[in-house]
């Protein structure tokens, strides 16, 4: 039929247009792999070259590295030896003109100490000469005085009512006073510590010679005024036979006082000694212990010395035997 045969060649030319598809889809595709493999072949060619070149330009240049450095250190091992021969000649130098410098600072200190010890040894001395001189004064002051009155009562009992135990000479206290400060001013006492009544005159005028220090005096009778508690200690009293009580009020006397002792007389010793227990009572310190006129054959100087601290009498009487009364400068 006729229509039988236009379908079988319709059929054969659509196999034929398969056919010929497939046919450039091979010559494509071989071509394609063919170019692959020469590029490939090509990359490995140029990769090997490139990194032959790297391996030998890498094995230069650390060849170069290592000539450089080997310079380097040779030049830097020289700069160091040439700079440490340079700087050992400078320390010496240096070192030399310390010394030499350090020698006559020295000698220049040792000199100038010398001249200031000296200076200051002449000025001790000369404070010392005045103060001296100035309780030398006093004491002939007071010596003349005793001589005036010349009232030896026995048992070792002196009269000085005319100018210090009742009647008060004013300006002969005054010089007391003076006298006993420039001998304490550098322990720097903040308190004048006495008995009732003939210390608080001397010890008044102390205190006024040290720039008003306050002066504070025991008592022997508790007043109403004086509150409990109160520091108290006993003494026997030369005069009058029997003990004798001493009061202080803690108002008056305090931890941290740096106190001085002033009396009339240093006989026995034993109502400074009473004294100074109430200090250490306080728990204040103790830091001399002055009397106008001390009597050294009663021995109350010995009495003392167990608190350590120094003792000045600005009148020294040696003996009152026999109605006597011997000066110690006589």
């Amino acid at each position: 039929d006729d229509e039988r045969i236009a379908q079988v060649v319709a059929d054969f030319g659509g196999i034929a247009v398969i056919l010929s598809s497939a046919g450039l889809y091979g010559v494509m595709s071989f071509a394609v792999n063919q170019r692959t493999q020469e590029f490939g072949s090509t990359l490995d060619t140029r990769t090997a070259e490139l990194t032959g070149s790297l391996n030998e330009r890498t094995q230069q240049l650390a060849q170069a590295v290592g000539q450089r450095t080997t310079e380097l250190s040779e030049a830097l091992g020289r700069r160091t030896s040439e700079l440490g021969e340079t700087l050992g000649s400078h320390t010496a130098a240096i070192a030399a003109a310390i010394g030499d410098r350090t020698g006559e600072l020295a000698r220049t200190i040792d000199a100038q100490g010398v001249t200031a010890r000296d200076r200051i040894d002449q000025s001790l001395q000369s404070v010392a000469e005045v103060m001296a001189e100035r309780a030398q004064d006093v004491s002939s002051l007071i010596a003349s005085k005793v001589a005036e009155v010349n009232e030896n009562l026995g048992r070792g009992i002196l009269k000085i009512d005319s100018f210090l135990n009742h009647q008060i000479d004013p300006a002969l206290m005054a010089e007391v006073g003076e006298a006993i400060a420039e001998r304490f001013t550098g322990a720097r006492p903040t308190r004048i510590l006495t008995a009732e009544v003939s210390g608080i005159i001397p010890a008044a005028m102390t205190g006024l010679a040290l720039g008003n220090v306050p002066a504070v005096y025991a008592r022997k009778h508790k007043p109403i005024t004086m509150r409990e508690p109160v520091y108290v200690d006993s003494a026997p009293s030369h005069t009058k036979g029997g003990e004798t009580l001493l009061m202080v009020s803690p108002e008056f006397l305090a931890a941290g006082d740096r106190v001085l002792i002033v009396d009339d007389f240093l006989a026995t010793g034993r109502t400074i000694d009473a004294l100074a227990r109430i200090v250490q009572s306080a728990g204040a310190e103790l830091i001399g212990i002055a009397a106008v006129v001390e009597k050294t054959f009663e021995g109350g100087r010995a009495v003392l010395a167990h608190w350590g601290v120094p003792i000045l009498a600005l009148a020294t009487i040696t003996d009152m035997t026999e109605g006597r009364i011997v000066m110690n400068d006589e």
